[in-house]
């Protein structure tokens, strides 16, 4: 029997596609979890975004919501990150969160308190 690195005893990815996004899942040992999401953020698909995320949510102690390829961030998205954030500090998980300059954008106008800058880190 062989011995498998750690790297090699990771989950396989899982993707989803759904209206203009791709979600992908990993689960790193022991409990992390990477979501990542590319392409569009909008009111179309918000709601599956946010199920999504917190679906996987209850399985980590620590989370990366990895943004960087999102290339259009609605309001709505933004609404969406802020309940993972609440739900996050809720089940005392870890997370942060990569972005791009869309999400940038957004979060610097709907979040002008900076709430979320220590989780912010640009990808």
């Amino acid at each position: 029997m062989s011995h498998l690195s750690a790297t090699a005893r990771m989950a396989a990815p899982q993707h989803l596609t759904r209206d203009r996004a791709t979600y992908t899942s990993q689960s790193l040992p022991p409990s992390t979890v990477v979501i990542t999401v590319e392409g569009e953020l909008d009111a179309a698909n918000t709601a599956h975004f946010g199920s999504y995320v917190e679906l996987r949510l209850g399985t980590a102690d620590k989370l990366v919501l990895d943004l960087s390829g999102v290339t259009f961030f609605a309001a709505e998205a933004f609404s969406a990150v802020h309940k993972v954030s609440v739900q996050a500090a809720g089940q005392n998980v870890q997370w942060n969160l990569l972005t791009s300059d869309p999400v940038e954008r957004m979060l610097r106008i709907c979040d002008p308190d900076h709430a979320l800058t220590d989780l912010r880190r640009a990808g």
